[in-house]
């Protein structure tokens, strides 16, 4: 017998505290629980709901990450690499919000015309998703061999795999989206909440551990000269297109 009602009951429960007013800051241990316990394959099944408990639940991924943000926010100033990717993984988790949102309320549409507005606010968001592979490339490119250099290849190796999973997700999110103009109103609407369904919970996951794991040795262990290269070759590389200007700025002993 599936474990899935049981899962989708959990759920109603914790979105039911929400709507009788309680924090999401003293749920976020319940949420993180009931996510480890559902497959992925699931997700997109507890996940359809409306919009107002998309956005509590969404609320509750995000408290989970801001403590997260908020314990290792001094880990480095701005302008240093790492300083620059925790910035990124601020606004990239803010669109994975943005667009379950969206999307939950482009299913309260009856068709492409009453949905047009929603549907832009989505493909922005697309585009910004599409516009993020030069985070990965620079942890990928740049940061990773730093670290197995100093022989952390164990972090690095799980934050390929994780890597590869969230392009996957994102690959089926760009698929369905350019489908739009050839599939039906209800089967789109459908399958773009099936596509966006694992991103908070996948990005707020893998950034948590990224925060408490991966940064927290990187800072330890790769030593200030090797840093000066690390921001050198981020330039290089190239930045997101809504990186913050502030936080790739100067870097102290930058190489010029």
């Amino acid at each position: 017998m599936s474990e899935l009602p049981a899962r989708r009951e959990a759920l109603e429960v914790l979105m039911g505290r929400l709507r009788e007013g309680r924090n999401p800051e003293e749920l976020k241990e319940e949420l993180n629980k009931l996510a480890e316990e559902t497959p992925p394959k699931e997700t997109a099944q507890i996940g359809s709901m409306s919009t107002e408990k998309m956005r509590k639940l969404c609320d509750v991924h995000l408290a989970v990450f801001k403590e997260a943000v908020e314990k290792e926010k001094t880990l480095a100033p701005p302008g240093h690499p790492i300083h620059i990717l925790m910035e990124e993984h601020n606004i990239l988790l803010q669109f994975a919000v943005d667009i379950r949102v969206a999307v939950n309320r482009v299913r309260e549409k009856n068709d492409f015309g009453s949905a047009a507005g929603l549907l832009n606010q989505v493909n922005s968001i697309v585009n910004h998703f599409k516009e993020s592979k030069t985070h990965y490339m620079r942890e990928e490119n740049v940061l990773f061999p730093y670290l197995e250099k100093h022989r952390m290849s164990r972090p690095s190796s799980i934050m390929w795999n994780e890597h590869s999973k969230i392009k996957e997700i994102k690959k089926n999110l760009y698929k369905t989206f350019d489908l739009k103009d050839t599939t039906p109103f209800r089967d789109f609407t459908k399958q773009l909440d099936d596509a966006t369904a694992p991103l908070v919970e996948i990005l707020s996951s893998h950034f948590y551990r990224e925060y408490n794991v991966l940064f927290v040795d990187a800072m330890k262990s790769i030593e200030e000269s090797e840093w000066r290269e690390i921001r050198y070759q981020f330039d290089e590389v190239g930045y997101c297109c809504f990186t913050p200007e502030p936080a790739r700025g100067p870097f102290a002993g930058q190489k010029k």
